[in-house]
């Protein structure tokens, strides 16, 4: 059977992606490029480095060894954007030569920085370039910074940057959104600000719910920063949720990416039934210690 997707000038073997997260050196794109994910997305990168949240900074909860859940507050750590392009091209050279499309996940603190990082990484050749507003775990100056994708201004003014830059078509532009429960027209607000972009053409559902934490028997956090993103299984019903309304409002005006608690074939058919044409795993990679095996028994349930 054919298990291929085509997104724009794009034709993936199959819809499973390494989602963002745990991609970060050339080291690490190297190893991806030997699973079996037909498309790889590095970052997030930011214009300087960033050394990341200090301590314990990931969870994984199980139940009868059954991943629930996972809590990280990584703080989105990276070498920067000028080490990033250092060696850009062989890493694009090298998923291509392994029959992989490879994008770019960007992140920064203004709408200025932010656009500024989209053209930047578009310039690079990516197939790719997924804007980062709605991490919940970085700070700045040692304090908490707020996440982007919920000022309603933010967005427009990066949107409004984006769209004023020419742009290769080459180079699809997605945005990661935040959840959001909508309680008063948030989200339907900031997807038609999205839709109304010249330069959006994909959507990704949904970063890590923000101010989730976990604790151990004694009651104490099991992350040193007590709070994190919850992200895994746990998120799949609001991610996919998501999914189906984006699609039903707006039909095919985005490429729509699921992504959260993908562990299975079950999880790839149920995004796709809710409209979505790709899906990115992270989690689970991470949650089993790194081995790519898992996107193989992944895919092989899949194509049964």
């Amino acid at each position: 059977m054919d298990y291929s997707v085509s997104v724009k000038d794009m034709g993936f073997e199959h819809p499973l992606l390494l989602g963002a997260g745990v991609c970060k050196t050339l080291d690490d794109i190297k190893k991806a490029c030997r699973s079996a994910v037909s498309g790889i997305e590095i970052g997030s990168v930011t214009p300087e480095p960033r050394l990341g949240n200090t301590g314990n900074n990931f969870h994984a909860e199980y139940k009868d060894g059954v991943l629930l859940y996972t809590i990280n507050s990584l703080g989105m750590p990276n070498r920067g954007r000028q080490v990033v392009e250092e060696y850009s091209t062989e890493a694009i050279e090298l998923a291509h030569q392994n029959g992989k499309y490879i994008g770019i996940n960007v992140a920064a603190d203004t709408p200025r920085e932010l656009a500024d990082m989209v053209r930047w990484a578009a310039q690079l050749g990516y197939n790719w370039v997924t804007v980062n507003a709605a991490c919940p775990n970085k700070f700045v100056d040692g304090k908490p910074a707020s996440i982007l994708h919920y000022d309603s201004e933010a967005v427009k003014e990066t949107i409004r940057i984006v769209d004023s830059f020419k742009l290769s078509p080459a180079c699809e532009v997605w945005w990661k959104l935040s959840p959001d429960n909508d309680t008063i027209g948030h989200q339907l607000q900031m997807l038609d600000v999205l839709a109304e972009s010249k330069s959006i053409t994909g959507l990704v559902a949904n970063n890590t719910v923000p101010h989730s934490t976990a604790l151990d028997e004694e009651g104490n956090p099991c992350i040193s920063m007590k709070y994190g993103g919850l992200g895994g299984p746990a998120v799949k019903p609001k991610a996919l949720g998501d999914i189906d309304r984006i699609h039903k409002r707006y039909k095919n005006r985005f490429v729509l990416i699921g992504a959260g608690g993908v562990t299975s074939a079950k999880d790839i058919r149920d995004y796709q039934y809710a409209g979505a044409n790709l899906v990115q795993a992270t989690s689970v990679w991470w949650a089993n210690d790194w081995n790519f095996r898992v996107f193989d028994e992944i895919l092989s349930e899949y194509t049964k």
